[in-house]
């Protein structure tokens, strides 16, 4: 309950300054007439993605490096801090792996 607590808090202090830059532009491209505009709309869902998932990897590496501190030598706090230090390494590849797929593809049919 208390972890959640800390997750609000920290959402609360990364979510407004992201709705703010989502106010720039519209995300989703032109309507999908050819290959292109597949692979652009693929692109906008990578990206979006990306950012989500390495805005929740630092959510998650400050609260492991919070459990940390205040474990006091709690082997429960400490399972927990590095649980959430896993789980932001595996959001952190991911996330790069979601960057990759499209430069992928458009590499495999030639498109840039």
């Amino acid at each position: 309950k208390f972890l959640m607590k800390k997750l609000l808090v920290a959402l609360s202090v990364f979510l407004p300054p992201m709705a703010v830059l989502a106010q720039v532009g519209s995300p989703i491209p032109t309507p999908i007439t050819d290959f292109q505009g597949l692979l652009d709309l693929i692109n906008t869902i990578a990206n979006v993605f990306f950012t989500i998932l390495l805005v929740l990897a630092v959510i998650f590496i400050l609260l492991a490096a919070f459990n940390y501190l205040t474990a006091g030598g709690d082997p429960g706090k400490v399972k927990t801090a590095n649980n959430m230090l896993l789980y932001a390494a595996i959001a952190v590849a991911v996330a790069l792996l979601a960057r990759a797929i499209p430069l992928i593809v458009g590499n495999i049919v030639g498109v840039t």
